[in-house]
């Protein structure tokens, strides 16, 4: 009875240690690994600020080329329920809107109302 205990915990720990290894050797032979873990920490961001509806301030690029020329957006932003990889943002001081892929935005920087701006 101990002796099958014993093999089953050597299975285990056994299986536990190949996961492990074939998921870090998947992830650094994965070029997309990283983008996609970049993508998802921007989709947090941009869910963080649309509920606590936060300035936001959006660098966004058309391309993937780290040296290709970009646009900077700001103003409050709106996800939608229907388009997942889409945003809304209403620029301040301004009556249009932008949709902008998620996939295009490089860079998020928030902003949260001061104590003083909501005083007043």
């Amino acid at each position: 009875m101990e002796n099958q205990k014993k093999k089953h915990t050597i299975k285990s720990f056994t299986k536990i240690i190949t996961d492990t290894s074939q998921r870090f050797l998947a992830s650094f032979l994965d070029d997309s690994y990283k983008p996609k873990q970049e993508l998802e920490k921007i989709r947090f961001q941009l869910r963080q600020a649309a509920s606590h509806n936060q300035f936001v301030v959006l660098q966004v690029a058309e391309s993937a080329d780290p040296t290709a020329d970009f646009e900077t957006f700001y103003g409050k932003l709106k996800l939608l329920p229907t388009h997942q990889d889409m945003v809304v943002l209403y620029p301040q001081g301004s009556q249009q809107i932008k949709m902008i892929p998620i996939h295009h935005i490089k860079k998020i920087t928030t902003s949260k109302p001061s104590s003083q701006t909501l005083a007043n």
